[in-house]
């Protein structure tokens, strides 16, 4: 008997990772502000103004109460920056979670893994941005980001480690055989 108590408590102590959700992002569905905003069917841009308010924003309906992580996958197709790189703020229901730079003359894929306190829903979505953070001066270049076609678009919102229903029950019952157990003296 003591060695099924211990197997209770044992899966009962298992935390589950809420599920992560993955978005289209940036997406023809996303509000972009740059020098152009929809260059082609693949890609946005072209960003180096923070002063115009650069920026690609899109909500998303999202089951999470609640996010701490997200991981960015996107890409730059085209930079002409030179001599200074572009710098960039994301931000999740407006809070910023996290930067990132697009250096001199980059181009190609993009990954972000960013941890940060949770961030609630509002009305069960999300805001999603990446917003411009410094000017670069006319004639010093420009860049865009990819949203459709071959090149990664994709955010995945997760959630913070949260006990499953079934491992409370499993808490529940393995708290109640240590009860019978002790009455018996068998444990």
């Amino acid at each position: 008997m003591r060695r099924w108590v211990l197997v209770f408590a044992f899966v009962a102590a298992v935390p589950v990772v809420s599920p992560a959700s993955p978005h289209s992002f940036p997406s023809a569905g996303s509000t972009v502000v740059g020098s152009v905003g929809f260059i082609d069917s693949q890609q946005i841009g072209y960003f180096w103004s923070a002063a115009r308010g650069d920026r690609v924003e899109e909500t998303f309906a999202d089951p999470l109460p609640w996010v701490n992580r997200a991981v960015f996958d996107f890409a730059v197709p085209e930079n002409v920056l030179s001599p200074n790189p572009l710098e960039w703020d994301v931000l999740i229901n407006s809070t910023v979670v996290g930067d990132f730079q697009i250096g001199v003359r980059f181009a190609g894929d993009m990954h972000l893994d960013l941890s940060f306190a949770p961030v609630a829903n509002i009305g069960g979505q999300y805001t999603v941005a990446f917003v411009v953070t410094n000017e670069v001066a006319v004639g010093d270049g420009s860049h865009s980001l990819a949203y459709a076609g071959a090149w990664p678009h994709t955010v995945e919102l997760s959630g913070p480690v949260i006990p499953a229903p079934a491992a409370l029950l499993l808490v529940g019952i393995g708290a109640g055989l240590v009860g019978v157990l002790r009455r018996r003296g068998s444990l």
